[in-house]
């Protein structure tokens, strides 16, 4: 079944501000183009969340899960967890996660839920969003490795990498990444589309209809042989 004509904004900035690169504000374009010849409704837009607080809603509920996660285990093992136990990261977010109060806590879950009600609201405007899913083209394998990358770096890297994807962890929008693009090594360079809460069949009848306007199987195949 198709989705029908769809009010789709296009958001080419995250929350963060954190600058985009050119092919992938590329990939956007070209799918801009590809979904209006499909009939649809573009329009530019941006998130209407602040970009500080979901950094550090999300920040503090990850950090003090995490905390509560590796006591358990070192509560169960018996053995008092040591510095050397754990990757580099694990321990920064431990102990940054053992430092959070209650408060603290509590007030990082009634930010999440507001966030989730200003994207609630801003979707009603839209039937679906469209954005980058990465800030840059795919990355070398071990770019990432938790060992050689002291943590707060590591984290400061990885939100510049990926500043779109965590509002939608946030608000609990159903969000895919479609691969319509391809850079200049012949990698796939995603973009993003998020629907309202609960309205994953809208993505899904999307995302036939682009695989369909554009087919990507023979990609994969040639990725797979090669």
């Amino acid at each position: 079944m198709r989705p029908g004509k769809l009010r789709i904004g296009v958001i080419t900035q995250p929350p963060s501000g954190t600058p985009v690169q050119s092919e992938c504000l590329e990939a956007i374009d070209e799918t801009v183009k590809l979904l209006e010849g499909l009939g649809h409704e573009m329009v530019e837009t941006r998130h209407p969340v602040s970009g500080d607080e979901l950094r550090e809603t999300t920040g503090r509920i990850v950090r003090t899960k995490i905390f509560e996660a590796i006591e358990d285990m070192v509560e169960a093992r018996g053995t008092p967890l040591t510095k050397d136990a754990v990757e580099a990261a694990t321990w920064v977010i431990h102990e940054a996660g053992g430092k959070t109060s209650g408060r603290d806590y509590a007030s990082a879950i009634d930010s999440m839920h507001k966030l989730g009600r200003q994207m609630g609201e801003f979707m009603l405007d839209y039937d679906v969003l469209l954005s980058p899913t990465l800030a840059e083209p795919p990355i070398k394998l071990g770019a990432f490795n938790p060992q050689t990358i002291e943590g707060r770096a590591l984290f400061d890297r990885m939100r510049h990498y990926s500043p779109f994807c965590n509002i939608y962890n946030a608000s609990g929008q159903p969000a895919m990444s479609v691969p319509l693009h391809w850079g200049a090594d012949n990698l796939p360079i995603g973009v993003q589309f998020a629907g309202r809460f609960g309205e994953e069949t809208t993505l899904f009848r999307l995302a036939a209809q682009l695989e369909a306007a554009r087919p990507w199987w023979q990609r994969y195949r040639w990725l797979k042989l090669s």
